[in-house]
């Protein structure tokens, strides 16, 4: 690898939004398309996401981890698309939820049946759920932000006024109260 030299390459139209991920980056353009690239700039995938409109999309409604890409429906917010990232299909699962959601990212995990997706919803309370059997669980409330750790499968969020960090999210799939056991705040 050269690292004197950037990797450059033609994009066909106006960029509105750029989304990295750890092997991978997503360029949103003005013909409404994904266009998602790997870092030394070859095309991978160019996922279609019908009712796409790219100024109402932000960095808070979209996530990119190394085996999926997930939006935030724009015309039913309640919804998650997810697609894969080497065909650019839309996978078979889609996360449903009851009110509209505000904010998600996915887990930067290596192993793809592993990922994970949090997401705050419009009363302000965090949801986690499995990417490929999606069974949304309520893991905290009057949440402001959260992030996921980019090396290891930790979560951490500032709710109601306190940073809470969950070491082992996985545990809520086996006993809420060694979830709660598993945490810091």
């Amino acid at each position: 690898m050269n690292w004197s030299s950037p990797f450059v390459f033609d994009i066909k139209d106006v960029v509105f939004l750029i989304i990295q991920g750890a092997k991978y980056f997503a360029l949103i353009d003005a013909s409404q398309n994904f266009n998602i690239f790997n870092y030394e700039g070859k095309p991978v995938s160019t996922p279609k996401c019908q009712g796409l409109r790219v100024e109402f999309l932000n960095q808070r409604h979209i996530s990119l981890s190394s085996d999926v890409l997930a939006v935030i429906d724009p015309s039913n917010p309640k919804v998650v698309k997810v697609f894969d990232i080497v065909s650019g299909r839309p996978l078979d699962t889609q996360i449903e939820h009851s009110t509209d959601i505000l904010e998600m990212d996915l887990n930067q995990v290596e192993m793809s049946s592993e990922r994970k997706m949090c997401f705050i919803d419009s009363n302000r309370d965090m949801f986690l759920t499995m990417v490929h059997k999606p069974e949304v669980i309520k893991i905290s409330n009057m949440v402001d932000s959260f992030s996921w750790n980019d090396n290891n499968d930790m979560l951490t969020a500032l709710s109601d006024g306190k940073l809470k960090t969950w070491f082992y999210p996985n545990a809520v799939y086996v006993d809420r109260d060694l979830m709660n056991k598993a945490m810091s705040s």
